[in-house]
C-alpha cells in the first residue's frame, strides 16, 4: 500500500516521504509467506494483447501495483523489468513479467517490489520505526509529528497508515500456549510424516500450512 501510494504521489509531484522500518524494500517478504509460495493468481494470459486490453489484463493481474499516469504511457511495451529505471523509458514494471509460474514464488514477488521502488524512484527512508505518532499545528493545518525509536522527528499535514502484518492472532484460549504460530511453525514437510495434525482457522495462511503438512502427514483437520 506505501508504496503504491508513493507511485502516486511521486508522479503528482507531491512532497512525501514513506517511513519503513526495515533497512531495505519488501522485508516483509523475505519471511512471509512462510511456506515461500503466493495464493494469488499470476495470470499471464488473457488471449489479449496488452497494447489494446491493458486495463482489462490488469483485473485479471492479481500482484502487479497499479503504474503511475507517467509511467502509463508506456504501458504499450514490456516493462523493464528487474533492471528497470524511470529515466531508462519503458513501462511500469508488471509482476507477470518476472515470474512464469501459475502460484508465484515468494523470492519473485520480492524481486518485483525492489523493481517497481527503483522504476518509481520512491522516497522511503529505511530503518525509520515509528515509536509515537501527536497532533502537530503546521501553519494554519492541523498536521502530526512522527517520533521514530531512535529519536528522530518528522512532520506532515497528512499522515497515511499502511502497514503489512505487525504481530500475530494468537486466540484468547485455553493451552493455546501449546500450539505453534504460523509465525516459528515448522515449513519441512517431513516434520508431519505421519502425523496428526489440527490447524486452527481458515484464512489464507491456514491453508497454506495445511497443504504443506497435507504431503506427509497422516491427517489434517481444520476448524474456524
Amino acid at each position: 500500500g506505501g508504496m503504491q501510494l508513493g507511485a502516486f504521489m511521486e508522479d503528482g509531484g507531491v512532497d512525501y516521504r514513506i517511513v519503513e522500518r526495515g533497512s531495505r524494500v519488501g522485508t516483509f517478504w523475505e519471511t512471509y509467506p512462510r511456506h515461500d509460495q503466493l495464493i494469488s493468481l499470476n495470470k499471464r494470459y488473457t488471449s489479449r494483447p496488452r497494447e489494446e486490453f491493458d486495463e482489462f489484463n490488469l483485473r485479471h493481474d492479481w500482484n502487479s501495483l497499479l503504474p503511475a499516469a507517467a509511467a502509463a504511457a508506456g504501458v504499450g511495451g514490456r516493462s523493464t523489468g528487474a533492471r528497470g529505471a524511470r529515466g531508462g523509458g519503458g513501462a511500469s514494471p508488471r509482476f507477470t513479467d518476472f515470474s512464469s509460474r501459475m502460484f508465484p514464488a515468494r523470492e519473485e514477488y520480492l524481486a518485483y517490489l525492489r523493481a517497481y521502488h527503483r522504476f518509481h524512484r520512491l522516497k522511503v527512508q529505511f530503518e525509520w520505526e515509528v515509536a509515537r505518532v501527536s497532533r502537530r499545528r503546521i501553519g494554519d493545518h492541523e498536521g502530526f509529528a512522527l517520533q521514530s525509536s531512535a529519536g528522530r522527528f518528522l512532520t506532515c499535514k497528512y499522515l497515511i497508515v499502511a502497514t503489512a502484518l505487525g504481530r500475530p492472532y494468537v486466540p484468547d484460549m485455553e493451552g493455546i500456549e501449546l500450539a505453534d504460530g504460523y509465525e516459528s511453525v515448522d515449513v519441512r514437510e517431513e516434520a508431519y510424516k505421519d502425523q496428526r495434525v489440527l490447524v486452527l482457522g481458515l484464512g489464507n495462511a491456514a491453508f497454506e500450512a495445511a497443504g504443506r503438512a497435507q504431503a506427509t502427514a497422516g491427517y489434517v483437520h481444520m476448524i474456524g
